[in-house]
């Protein structure tokens, strides 16, 4: 119990100094005092940077799960039509209705999220392309929310 009171007062003391500088002289005190020997403070000092990585490693796994959700989500409410029905593909539309552009408006906007975006629908085109039709590859592609057409691309 004491050893994890004086880990909590090296620790405090340690967020409380605002430089290196101040942190290398917060340790040389300690060892001044005696109250840390070398070896307990490497000791102490890689199980907090064990228990901080572990901590960063769960938080990310967590973000990259929740992210990966996100788009799978998005990309199950999408629909696809193309025009004309058979024959040249000239349009490709992909409509998400307006009760679900929650699932769109949920991922960040960067150019990033948007090329993945893009691949995604492309990948979901090739899913369900049509024996009837060809020229998917020059038609030029749009998507939808609602009646609202948000980007196009070719």
């Amino acid at each position: 119990m004491e050893t994890l009171k004086t880990i909590v007062i090296f620790i405090i003391s340690l967020t409380i100094t605002t430089s290196c500088g101040e942190i290398f002289d917060a340790i040389n005190e300690y060892f001044e005092l005696g109250i840390y020997s070398k070896s307990n403070l490497i000791v102490i000092l890689g199980w907090i940077i064990f228990l901080g990585s572990f901590w960063y490693l769960r938080e990310l796994t967590y973000y990259l799960e929740r992210r990966a959700n996100m788009f799978n989500t998005f990309i199950k409410h999408i629909s696809v039509e193309t025009t004309p029905k058979s024959g040249r593909v000239e349009n490709v539309y992909f409509k998400l209705a307006k009760k679900d552009e929650q699932y769109f408006f949920n991922i960040a906007p960067t150019d990033r999220n948007l090329k993945k975006i893009i691949k995604m629908l492309d990948n979901v085109l090739l899913e369900k392309k049509s024996v009837m039709c060809y020229g998917y590859d020059y038609a030029v592609k749009h998507f939808y929310i609602g009646n609202d057409e948000i980007f196009n691309w070719h």
